[in-house]
């Protein structure tokens, strides 16, 4: 059995090697780091301006929508909120089931 000496020796020297990892990865961090994020954007023209328009207004939840999910065909939408209903929307003739 070891000494609580032992432990508490092996405890530092642990940290100690922790220490200087992290100086290294630290240090080869800054090594490869050879430019920024802005100067590599510099040269990229900015993007156009979006203009987004509301196409529908779907109602029926009482409270917080939390969780959305289209279907593959894009016909139908999934809607769940914090009032414990599930919606299912069929987009193309406006109706919820």
């Amino acid at each position: 059995m070891q000494s609580p000496d032992d432990i508490q020796e092996r405890i530092a020297a642990a940290r100690r090697d922790a220490d200087l990892l992290k100086e290294r990865i630290k240090q080869r961090k800054e090594g490869l780091a050879d430019t920024t994020l802005r100067k590599m954007a510099a040269d990229i023209e900015s993007l156009p301006r979006l203009a987004m328009k509301v196409r529908r207004n779907l109602r029926g939840h009482l409270a917080k929508i939390y969780a959305m999910h289209w279907s593959n065909d894009s016909q139908h939408l999934v809607s769940a909120s914090q009032d414990a209903y599930m919606f299912l929307i069929l987009l193309v003739i406006n109706n919820t089931l």
